[in-house]
């Protein structure tokens, strides 16, 4: 694939610690750049800079092969998970270590009472996607028996968590 002429990154570059994103672009692109006419905006903070370049230099080629490798793992560990649980799983997706996986409309996904709640109060970090999918970011340097960990919370809140319809989600 060919490179796009500009690309916007966040959150990870700063390990979400200082608000920061970034408009990478080609040379090309650059070109048409003109100096002294973006105003604040296109001005960044000194402090998440730092912080991003020393998080930039955390990302070796070990934690890169992780977050691919952990990434394709959780993939594969969920779309097993989702055979065995027959339906309550409905669809799995991910890239890297961003992965969700959409439950069945019998789940209520976020607010109280719900199965993102209940995951949270049982110790996994999640946040819900859309209207009925649970989303993961966990750590670049995630172990296996981590891994293993956030499959089995799921399947438990899946077989013994709450059961509310998303049309009760608050």
């Amino acid at each position: 694939l060919e490179a796009p002429d500009m690309e916007t990154y966040s959150k990870a570059l700063n390990a979400g610690q200082y608000p920061l994103s970034v408009l990478a672009v080609t040379e090309a692109t650059a070109e048409l750049y003109r100096k002294g006419i973006y105003g604040n905006t296109m001005t960044t903070n000194p402090r998440a800079m730092d912080v991003a370049v020393a998080t930039m230099q955390q990302l070796t080629d070990e934690v890169r092969a992780n977050i691919v490798g952990r990434g394709r793992e959780f993939v594969d560990k969920l779309n097993k998970l989702k055979d065995e649980l027959g339906g309550l799983i409905t669809k799995v997706q991910g890239t890297g270590l961003l992965f969700s996986c959409e439950l069945d409309p019998s789940f209520k996904c976020y607010g109280a009472g719900s199965t993102e709640e209940f995951m949270r109060e049982n110790g996994i970090g999640v946040i819900h996607g859309g209207a009925n999918s649970l989303r993961f970011t966990p750590h670049f340097n995630i172990r296996e028996d981590e891994v293993d960990l956030v499959i089995d919370s799921i399947r438990v809140a899946l077989t013994k968590g709450p059961r509310k319809s998303q049309a009760e989600a608050a």
